[in-house]
């Protein structure tokens, strides 16, 4: 057994053990893995690149607003309150719905996103300062010639009256007093950082006016909003105008349609003209008319209305484009026009559609021949137009064989098969539910694409 006294020297050496290598861990700890301290706050977020890291370049991301501007150069007030300038010679411009948009654009005040890579001069850390500068031009009086000239700094415009020595032809000296408003160029010292993308930031500095367009030219627009407001904006190259997706002319621009201008506050330069189109009045119901220049719909209260189709005018059944001769009286028409106006902007047709099932009892490349379970029969045309399936995939009119249960669709009141499906040697009966289910698909599909 071990003593009272082996037990104290036992773990007196353990203890030496454990601080000597809780020692040696602590001094291959890297400095650079000690956390920063609560307070410190970078100016300079990184931000990872791999492209630009691959150059060798360090890419930073800084958020802020635009403090100064001194030809390309930048100074950036950034969101933890340090001064940092960037060259933006070479930038890449982003302004949101402005492709068009250039460096020049931008103002002091703007808030922007800024990607900047390695020096262009200066050292890091050092802060960037702006300093307005003047300069004099004294003219001396008194009946000597001389010329004299002053140069004076100030923080702002001011009148500032410096003594200047004027040296006339004669040999005689004048002591002159000349005074002069310096202009206020800034300069900016410290750190430089070259941006590589600049990103404006929509904000306080824009402003915002909707309403339909009263007057259009190539280089003005009036508009007036709801409550009476009339505006009018300059339109000039720097101007972007855009109809939905897509960046439109000044042509495209109709009055009555509805836009949002965009500028600077206090300012009647159009940077975005952004176009709705305008609101079409909507009339809908069943065609009880149909000619190759005008379309009349009953709604279902027994309201008709009868509308002029012209060149201009879209039509179209599915998604896809159709003419007045694939419109049916029974079918169900949508029609959009102009408030006050009856031509039809377009008009979206939905057909009325009749289902036939039964047995085929004679069939050729041109017409189909179907006898139901109740003994009627019925012919059917068949052409180009018309889709056969089999089992849900496309087939051919030679695909049918007489004694063949089949459902053939068509428009109300027409005999011309625009669809025949082939079930597949299923009885009559069976066929029956199955086309109704079809009938009910199609009203459903129809209904979706309205």
């Amino acid at each position: 057994m071990f003593s009272t006294r082996k037990f104290a020297i036992l773990g007196a050496l353990l203890a030496v053990i454990f601080v000597s290598t809780t020692s040696a861990l602590a001094e291959k700890e890297p400095r650079g893995n000690q956390p920063p301290s609560r307070g410190s706050k970078p100016a300079l977020v990184q931000k990872s690149d791999r492209d630009e890291k691959a150059r060798g370049h360090r890419i930073v991301a800084l958020h802020g607003e635009i403090k100064a501007i001194s030809g390309s150069t930048w100074i950036l007030s950034t969101e933890n309150r340090r001064d940092v300038s960037v060259d933006v010679s070479t930038a890449e411009v982003k302004w949101p719905s402005r492709p068009n948009a250039a460096l020049s654009d931008f103002i002091v005040g703007d808030r922007v996103n800024v990607r900047v890579g390695g020096l262009v001069s200066g050292s890091p850390g050092s802060t960037a300062t702006p300093t307005p500068v003047g300069t004099l031009t004294a003219s001396p009086t008194g009946t000597l010639t001389a010329t004299a000239t002053a140069t004076a700094t100030a923080t702002a415009t001011v009148t500032a009256t410096p003594t200047t020595t004027a040296t006339p032809v004669t040999t005689t000296t004048v002591v002159t007093t000349a005074t002069a408003t310096p202009t206020t160029p800034t300069t900016i010292t410290g750190a430089v950082y070259k941006a590589l993308t600049v990103h404006f930031v929509p904000g306080r500095s824009l402003a915002r006016f909707s309403g339909d367009i009263t007057a259009v030219s190539s280089t003005s627009i009036t508009v007036i909003d709801k409550e009476g407001g009339s505006k009018t904006f300059t339109i000039n190259s720097a101007t972007t105008i855009r109809e939905s997706d897509a960046i439109v002319s000044v042509a495209q621009l109709k009055i009555g349609n509805h836009v949002t201008v965009v500028t600077r506050k206090d300012a009647i330069l159009a940077l975005i003209i952004a176009e709705r189109g305008p609101v079409l009045d909507k009339f809908s119901g069943d065609v009880t008319a149909i000619s190759s220049t005008s379309i009349t719909v009953m709604d279902k209260d027994g309201g008709s209305k009868t509308f002029t189709i012209d060149s201009t005018t879209a039509i179209n059944q599915g998604g896809k484009t159709i003419t007045t001769v694939d419109i049916k009286v029974g079918d169900h028409a949508l029609v959009r026009s102009l408030p006050g106006s009856s031509l039809a902007v377009a008009i979206t047709v939905r057909p009325a559609l009749s289902i036939f099932r039964g047995q085929v009892t004679a069939v050729s490349s041109t017409s189909l021949t179907v006898m139901d379970r109740e003994g009627g029969s019925a012919t059917f045309t068949v052409n180009s137009s018309t889709t056969v399936k089999l089992e849900g995939a496309a087939a051919a009119i030679t695909d049918v064989k007489v004694g063949e249960p089949v459902v053939v669709t068509t428009h109300k009141g027409d005999t011309t098969a625009l669809s025949i499906l082939i079930l597949d040697d299923e009885p009559v009966g069976s066929a029956s539910a199955n086309a109704s289910a079809l009938a009910a698909k199609l009203r459903a599909q129809a209904r979706d694409r309205d």
